[in-house]
Protein backbone atom coordinates (compact mmCIF):
# COMPACT_ATOMS: atom_id res chain seq x y z
CA UNK A 1 0.00 0.00 0.00
CA UNK A 2 1.03 3.62 -0.43
CA UNK A 3 0.86 5.79 2.69
CA UNK A 4 1.74 9.37 3.56
CA UNK A 5 3.75 9.80 6.77
CA UNK A 6 4.78 13.28 7.92
CA UNK A 7 4.20 14.60 4.41
CA UNK A 8 6.29 11.90 2.71
CA UNK A 9 4.64 9.46 0.30
CA UNK A 10 5.94 5.98 1.05
CA UNK A 11 5.54 2.77 -0.99
CA UNK A 12 4.85 0.62 2.06
CA UNK A 13 4.41 -3.02 2.95
CA UNK A 14 2.60 -4.20 6.10
CA UNK A 15 3.14 -7.64 7.59
CA UNK A 16 0.76 -8.70 10.36
CA UNK A 17 1.92 -11.48 12.72
CA UNK A 18 0.37 -13.94 15.11
CA UNK A 19 2.20 -12.13 17.92
CA UNK A 20 -0.10 -9.16 17.30
CA UNK A 21 2.47 -6.94 15.57
CA UNK A 22 2.29 -4.93 12.38
CA UNK A 23 5.70 -4.52 10.76
CA UNK A 24 5.66 -1.57 8.36
CA UNK A 25 8.55 -1.10 5.91
CA UNK A 26 9.31 0.65 2.65
CA UNK A 27 8.62 -2.10 0.11
CA UNK A 28 11.28 -0.78 -2.30
CA UNK A 29 14.14 -0.35 0.18
CA UNK A 30 13.17 -2.47 3.20
CA UNK A 31 13.73 0.50 5.51
CA UNK A 32 11.54 0.89 8.60
CA UNK A 33 8.70 3.38 8.25
CA UNK A 34 8.63 3.64 12.05
CA UNK A 35 11.56 2.28 14.05
CA UNK A 36 11.69 -1.48 14.64
CA UNK A 37 13.77 -2.17 17.75
CA UNK A 38 15.64 -5.25 18.90
CA UNK A 39 14.63 -5.86 22.53
CA UNK A 40 15.74 -8.48 25.08
CA UNK A 41 13.44 -11.47 25.48
CA UNK A 42 13.40 -14.34 28.01
CA UNK A 43 15.77 -17.28 27.70
CA UNK A 44 15.31 -20.92 28.62
CA UNK A 45 14.90 -22.18 32.19
CA UNK A 46 17.56 -24.89 31.79
CA UNK A 47 15.08 -27.76 31.51
CA UNK A 48 15.54 -28.24 27.74
CA UNK A 49 18.93 -29.56 26.64
CA UNK A 50 20.58 -28.25 23.50
CA UNK A 51 18.29 -25.29 22.81
CA UNK A 52 19.85 -21.92 22.04
CA UNK A 53 17.52 -18.91 22.06
CA UNK A 54 18.00 -15.54 20.42
CA UNK A 55 18.64 -12.93 23.13
CA UNK A 56 16.50 -10.33 21.31
CA UNK A 57 13.50 -10.12 19.00
CA UNK A 58 12.29 -7.27 16.74
CA UNK A 59 9.53 -5.05 18.16
CA UNK A 60 7.77 -2.41 16.04
CA UNK A 61 7.36 0.92 17.82
CA UNK A 62 4.34 1.78 15.64
CA UNK A 63 1.62 0.73 15.25
CA UNK A 64 1.26 -0.38 18.86
CA UNK A 65 0.65 -4.12 19.39
CA UNK A 66 -2.87 -5.14 18.39
CA UNK A 67 -3.42 -6.68 21.83
CA UNK A 68 -1.89 -6.02 25.23
CA UNK A 69 1.34 -8.00 25.57
CA UNK A 70 2.74 -5.96 28.46
CA UNK A 71 2.00 -8.46 31.19
CA UNK A 72 0.55 -11.89 31.90
CA UNK A 73 -3.13 -11.97 30.95
CA UNK A 74 -5.52 -11.66 33.89
CA UNK A 75 -7.48 -14.72 34.99
CA UNK A 76 -11.16 -14.30 34.15
CA UNK A 77 -12.90 -14.21 37.54
CA UNK A 78 -16.11 -15.74 36.16
CA UNK A 79 -14.35 -18.76 34.61
CA UNK A 80 -12.25 -19.17 37.75
CA UNK A 81 -15.23 -19.04 40.10
CA UNK A 82 -17.38 -21.58 38.28
CA UNK A 83 -14.41 -23.97 38.07
CA UNK A 84 -13.55 -23.58 41.76
CA UNK A 85 -10.16 -21.95 41.11
CA UNK A 86 -9.06 -24.22 38.26
CA UNK A 87 -7.93 -21.26 36.12
CA UNK A 88 -5.92 -19.50 38.82
CA UNK A 89 -4.24 -22.80 39.75
CA UNK A 90 -3.24 -23.29 36.11
CA UNK A 91 -1.87 -19.73 35.91
CA UNK A 92 0.30 -20.35 38.98
CA UNK A 93 1.73 -23.51 37.43
CA UNK A 94 2.60 -22.04 34.03
CA UNK A 95 5.96 -20.43 33.31
CA UNK A 96 5.66 -16.88 31.99
CA UNK A 97 8.35 -14.22 31.85
CA UNK A 98 6.87 -12.11 29.09
CA UNK A 99 6.45 -12.32 25.35
CA UNK A 100 8.56 -15.06 23.70
CA UNK A 101 9.01 -17.08 26.92
CA UNK A 102 10.49 -20.38 25.66
CA UNK A 103 8.83 -23.73 26.32
CA UNK A 104 9.73 -25.88 29.31
CA UNK A 105 9.41 -29.48 30.47
CA UNK A 106 8.29 -28.37 33.94
CA UNK A 107 4.79 -28.28 35.41
CA UNK A 108 2.02 -27.66 32.89
CA UNK A 109 4.47 -25.84 30.62
CA UNK A 110 4.77 -22.26 29.36
CA UNK A 111 1.95 -19.77 28.90
CA UNK A 112 1.86 -18.17 25.46
CA UNK A 113 -0.12 -15.02 24.70
CA UNK A 114 -0.45 -14.83 21.83
CA UNK A 115 1.16 -17.77 20.01
CA UNK A 116 -0.20 -20.12 17.34
CA UNK A 117 -3.81 -18.85 17.39
CA UNK A 118 -2.82 -15.17 17.10
CA UNK A 119 -2.94 -12.19 17.12
CA UNK A 120 -3.55 -11.76 13.45
CA UNK A 121 -4.58 -14.80 11.42
CA UNK A 122 -4.19 -15.84 7.79
CA UNK A 123 -6.75 -13.27 6.61
CA UNK A 124 -4.13 -10.53 6.67
CA UNK A 125 -4.79 -6.80 6.50
CA UNK A 126 -7.46 -4.90 4.55
CA UNK A 127 -6.61 -1.37 3.42
CA UNK A 128 -8.59 1.62 2.24
CA UNK A 129 -6.30 3.77 0.05
CA UNK A 130 -8.45 6.89 0.26
CA UNK A 131 -8.49 7.24 4.05
CA UNK A 132 -5.23 5.24 4.41
CA UNK A 133 -6.90 3.04 7.00
CA UNK A 134 -5.75 -0.51 7.71
CA UNK A 135 -8.27 -3.01 9.15
CA UNK A 136 -6.93 -6.05 11.03
CA UNK A 137 -8.83 -8.93 12.60
CA UNK A 138 -7.30 -10.30 15.79
CA UNK A 139 -7.88 -13.22 18.14
CA UNK A 140 -7.01 -12.98 21.83
CA UNK A 141 -6.21 -16.58 22.76
CA UNK A 142 -4.12 -17.88 25.68
CA UNK A 143 -2.41 -21.20 24.98
CA UNK A 144 0.23 -23.21 26.78
CA UNK A 145 2.92 -25.54 25.51
CA UNK A 146 5.00 -28.22 27.21
CA UNK A 147 7.95 -30.26 25.96
CA UNK A 148 8.47 -33.92 26.81
CA UNK A 149 11.61 -35.99 26.49
CA UNK A 150 11.10 -38.85 24.04
CA UNK A 151 10.35 -41.52 26.65
CA UNK A 152 8.09 -39.22 28.68
CA UNK A 153 6.29 -38.18 25.50
CA UNK A 154 5.37 -41.77 24.63
CA UNK A 155 3.86 -42.19 28.10
CA UNK A 156 2.01 -38.85 28.10
CA UNK A 157 0.69 -38.83 24.53
CA UNK A 158 -3.10 -39.06 24.50
CA UNK A 159 -3.49 -37.94 20.89
CA UNK A 160 -4.27 -34.62 19.27
CA UNK A 161 -7.19 -32.69 17.90
CA UNK A 162 -7.31 -29.91 15.34
CA UNK A 163 -4.26 -27.76 16.12
CA UNK A 164 -4.13 -28.79 19.80
CA UNK A 165 -2.90 -31.82 21.70
CA UNK A 166 0.31 -33.80 21.23
CA UNK A 167 2.77 -33.57 18.34
CA UNK A 168 5.71 -36.01 18.13
CA UNK A 169 8.27 -33.67 16.46
CA UNK A 170 9.94 -36.77 15.06
CA UNK A 171 13.70 -36.48 14.74
CA UNK A 172 13.91 -34.05 17.64
CA UNK A 173 14.71 -35.07 21.22
CA UNK A 174 11.40 -33.66 22.47
CA UNK A 175 7.74 -34.05 21.63
CA UNK A 176 5.27 -31.33 22.53
CA UNK A 177 1.77 -30.69 23.81
CA UNK A 178 -0.26 -27.58 22.99
CA UNK A 179 -3.48 -26.64 24.77
CA UNK A 180 -5.88 -23.70 24.97
CA UNK A 181 -6.22 -22.38 28.52
CA UNK A 182 -9.81 -23.35 29.36
CA UNK A 183 -11.53 -24.73 32.42
CA UNK A 184 -13.37 -28.05 32.57
CA UNK A 185 -16.56 -26.37 31.30
CA UNK A 186 -14.80 -25.17 28.15
CA UNK A 187 -14.74 -21.52 29.28
CA UNK A 188 -11.65 -19.47 28.46
CA UNK A 189 -9.57 -18.82 31.58
CA UNK A 190 -8.58 -15.33 30.41
CA UNK A 191 -10.68 -12.18 30.28
CA UNK A 192 -12.68 -11.19 27.17
CA UNK A 193 -12.87 -9.86 24.54
CA UNK A 194 -11.70 -12.97 22.70
CA UNK A 195 -11.47 -11.25 19.31
CA UNK A 196 -11.45 -7.71 17.98
CA UNK A 197 -11.48 -5.79 14.73
CA UNK A 198 -8.94 -2.94 14.80
CA UNK A 199 -8.76 0.08 12.48
CA UNK A 200 -5.48 1.99 12.22
CA UNK A 201 -4.66 5.35 10.68
CA UNK A 202 -1.59 4.45 8.63
CA UNK A 203 -0.52 8.09 8.28
CA UNK A 204 0.22 8.13 12.03
CA UNK A 205 0.22 4.46 13.09
CA UNK A 206 -2.47 5.23 15.69
CA UNK A 207 -5.63 3.21 16.40
CA UNK A 208 -8.81 4.84 15.01
CA UNK A 209 -11.21 2.40 16.62
CA UNK A 210 -11.42 -1.14 17.89
CA UNK A 211 -14.42 -3.31 18.69
CA UNK A 212 -15.28 -6.92 19.54
CA UNK A 213 -16.21 -8.95 16.47
CA UNK A 214 -18.80 -11.72 16.43
CA UNK A 215 -20.00 -13.69 19.45
CA UNK A 216 -18.59 -16.78 21.12
CA UNK A 217 -20.75 -19.88 21.19
CA UNK A 218 -20.68 -22.69 23.73
CA UNK A 219 -23.11 -25.60 24.17
CA UNK A 220 -25.42 -23.98 21.62
CA UNK A 221 -25.64 -20.65 23.45
CA UNK A 222 -24.35 -17.31 22.17
CA UNK A 223 -22.33 -15.28 24.62
CA UNK A 224 -22.65 -11.45 24.98
CA UNK A 225 -21.35 -9.57 21.94
CA UNK A 226 -19.08 -7.49 24.19
CA UNK A 227 -17.04 -10.66 24.74
CA UNK A 228 -16.32 -11.03 21.04
CA UNK A 229 -15.25 -14.32 19.47
CA UNK A 230 -12.05 -16.13 18.62
CA UNK A 231 -11.77 -15.63 14.88
CA UNK A 232 -10.21 -17.13 11.79
CA UNK A 233 -10.21 -15.13 8.58
CA UNK A 234 -9.84 -11.54 7.48
CA UNK A 235 -11.86 -8.51 6.42
CA UNK A 236 -12.55 -6.86 3.06
CA UNK A 237 -13.09 -3.12 2.67
CA UNK A 238 -15.04 -1.33 -0.07
CA UNK A 239 -14.60 2.09 -1.62
CA UNK A 240 -17.99 2.98 -0.18
CA UNK A 241 -16.65 2.75 3.37
CA UNK A 242 -17.87 -0.72 4.38
CA UNK A 243 -15.86 -3.41 6.15
CA UNK A 244 -17.16 -6.97 5.59
CA UNK A 245 -16.06 -9.95 7.67
CA UNK A 246 -17.25 -13.39 8.78
CA UNK A 247 -14.56 -15.27 10.77
CA UNK A 248 -16.38 -15.73 14.12
CA UNK A 249 -17.79 -18.74 15.98
CA UNK A 250 -21.40 -17.60 15.68
CA UNK A 251 -21.40 -18.06 11.86
CA UNK A 252 -22.56 -14.52 11.26
CA UNK A 253 -21.41 -12.33 8.40
CA UNK A 254 -21.18 -8.65 9.24
CA UNK A 255 -20.67 -5.17 7.83
CA UNK A 256 -19.13 -2.31 9.80
CA UNK A 257 -18.60 1.36 9.12
CA UNK A 258 -15.00 1.99 8.06
CA UNK A 259 -15.17 5.43 9.67
CA UNK A 260 -16.60 4.58 13.09
CA UNK A 261 -16.65 0.80 13.52
CA UNK A 262 -20.43 0.82 13.99
CA UNK A 263 -22.14 -2.44 13.03
CA UNK A 264 -24.39 -1.75 10.03
CA UNK A 265 -25.64 -5.20 8.95
CA UNK A 266 -25.50 -8.88 9.82
CA UNK A 267 -26.81 -12.19 8.56
CA UNK A 268 -26.60 -15.81 9.67
CA UNK A 269 -24.90 -18.36 7.41
CA UNK A 270 -24.49 -22.12 7.61
CA UNK A 271 -21.08 -22.26 9.29
CA UNK A 272 -18.30 -19.82 10.23
CA UNK A 273 -16.99 -18.00 7.16
CA UNK A 274 -13.27 -18.37 7.77
CA UNK A 275 -12.06 -17.16 4.37
CA UNK A 276 -11.95 -13.49 3.39
CA UNK A 277 -15.08 -12.06 1.75
CA UNK A 278 -14.90 -11.38 -2.00
CA UNK A 279 -16.27 -8.05 -3.23
CA UNK A 280 -17.01 -7.67 -6.95
CA UNK A 281 -19.19 -5.90 -9.51
CA UNK A 282 -21.50 -7.48 -12.07
CA UNK A 283 -23.69 -5.57 -14.52
CA UNK A 284 -23.19 -2.37 -12.53
CA UNK A 285 -24.25 -3.90 -9.18
CA UNK A 286 -21.84 -4.54 -6.32
CA UNK A 287 -21.86 -7.90 -4.53
CA UNK A 288 -20.12 -9.49 -1.56
CA UNK A 289 -19.61 -13.26 -1.32
CA UNK A 290 -18.87 -15.35 1.77
CA UNK A 291 -17.74 -19.00 1.84
CA UNK A 292 -19.52 -20.55 4.84
CA UNK A 293 -17.38 -23.65 5.11
CA UNK A 294 -16.47 -23.52 8.78
CA UNK A 295 -13.34 -24.74 10.52
CA UNK A 296 -13.32 -27.19 13.42
CA UNK A 297 -10.67 -25.11 15.19
CA UNK A 298 -13.56 -22.72 15.98
CA UNK A 299 -16.38 -25.23 16.44
CA UNK A 300 -17.60 -28.54 15.07
CA UNK A 301 -20.11 -27.09 12.59
CA UNK A 302 -18.90 -27.12 8.99
CA UNK A 303 -20.78 -26.39 5.78
CA UNK A 304 -20.66 -26.10 2.00
CA UNK A 305 -22.57 -22.85 1.51
CA UNK A 306 -21.69 -19.86 -0.65
CA UNK A 307 -23.68 -16.82 0.48
CA UNK A 308 -23.78 -13.85 -1.93
CA UNK A 309 -25.39 -10.51 -1.15
CA UNK A 310 -26.16 -7.56 -3.43
CA UNK A 311 -25.36 -4.13 -2.04
CA UNK A 312 -28.11 -1.48 -2.25
CA UNK A 313 -28.32 0.07 -5.71
CA UNK A 314 -28.04 3.59 -4.28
Amino acid sequence: MDITVEGEEIPALIQATKMGFLFVVNRETGEDVWPIEERPVPGGDGSVDGEDYAPTQPFPTKPAPLLDQSEKPEVWALADAVSFGECSALWEDLRYEGLYTPPTTQGEGTLGYPITAGGAQWGGVAFDPESQTAIVNTSHIVQYVKLYGREAYEEANTGSGNKVGFAPQEGAPYGMRLKVAMNWLGMPCWEPPFGELVALDMTTGEVKWRRPVGASQQHGFFMPESWGSPTIGGPAVTAGGLVFIGASMDAKVLAYSLETGEELWEDQVEAPSVSNPAVYEYNGREYVAFIAGGNTILKADVGDQIAVYALPED
